[in-house]
């Protein structure tokens, strides 16, 4: 017989992995026909995450306020960059940013993690919607992405959990382990091959090393969201996916490793229109 914890323990597994079935095919499906139905799942975990991330961090009476806020700049920016106007959308951020300050100054509890909500959520965003944009290589600086990131978490997982060893994070994310990093760095190095590979791109040893570091990126988003949750005293930043949490918590590694490869396409090439290009 098994116990009750081990019953437990596989039906959480269970529901994850219904969870991840269902989620997983919308989201390459959107990933695959781009467009305007990309556009609108980015539009839709925006949305989903500024109201995780203003719940997280804000009182109840504020939150409505500041996700106001929050939604409006997302939507003025990405609007923006839709019509091809990027500064209008650092403008919309700009002030976005300033507005929840400001009304975070007026009562006196400005603090980081206040201050830090604007560009941690739409950065991501804006990153994401350039990285599919551009016509030619767009779907595969997608699907590299996500490869990256899922290796990253998968590789991480179980090189953790056989090998254990020193703590990467232990104030703030005891269940990592170094030896799980470095297991997420080879995975993720392999999966970058593997689909800059079979998509007919040529170097294959850039493509390893730009994976490996940018599953670095994706678990310091990780610990990142972690240090917030812990700071605040949360389990999970919402419980929007059964057996996942909140929005947040299964993309946080994907928030940072996002803006890292856009800007390596960015600091590649100097064109925004050009940051799926980052490997070549």
């Amino acid at each position: 017989m098994t116990s009750p914890s081990a019953d437990g323990a596989w039906r959480d597994l269970g529901v994850r992995a219904a969870a991840a079935l269902v989620l997983i095919p919308i989201v390459i499906s959107c990933v695959w026909f781009g467009g305007s139905i990309y556009e609108l799942l980015l539009l839709i975990l925006a949305g989903l995450a500024i109201w995780e991330w203003c719940g997280l961090v804000l009182s109840d009476k504020e939150r409505q306020v500041q996700v106001l806020i929050f939604s409006v700049g997302c939507a003025v920016s990405f609007a923006s960059v839709r019509l091809g106007q990027p500064l209008y959308a650092i403008g919309a951020l700009a002030a976005a940013w300033a507005t929840s300050a400001g009304f975070a100054t007026l009562r006196g509890e400005i603090t980081f993690w206040r201050f830090c909500g604007v560009p941690y959520l739409v950065l991501p965003v804006l990153a994401l919607f350039y990285l599919r944009a551009e016509p030619l290589l767009g779907l595969v600086a997608i699907i590299w992405l996500l490869a990256v990131v899922w290796a990253t978490d998968t590789f991480a997982y179980f090189a953790g959990r056989l090998m254990g060893g020193p703590k990467l994070s232990p104030r703030y994310s005891p269940n990592k382990t170094w030896s799980g990093l470095a297991g997420g760095m080879i995975g993720a190095g392999c999966a970058a091959v593997l689909v800059t590979y079979f998509a007919g791109l040529q170097g294959l040893a850039m493509a390893a090393v730009l994976g490996a570091v940018t599953a670095i990126v994706s678990q310091v988003g990780d610990i990142f969201e972690s240090a917030a949750k812990r700071h605040f005293n949360v389990k999970d930043s919402g419980t929007l996916i059964p057996g996942h949490g909140g929005i947040l918590d299964r993309v946080d590694g994907l928030l940072f490793a996002a803006i890292f490869v856009a800007g390596v396409g960015f600091a590649r090439h100097g064109d925004l229109r050009q940051v799926a290009h980052f490997l070549l």
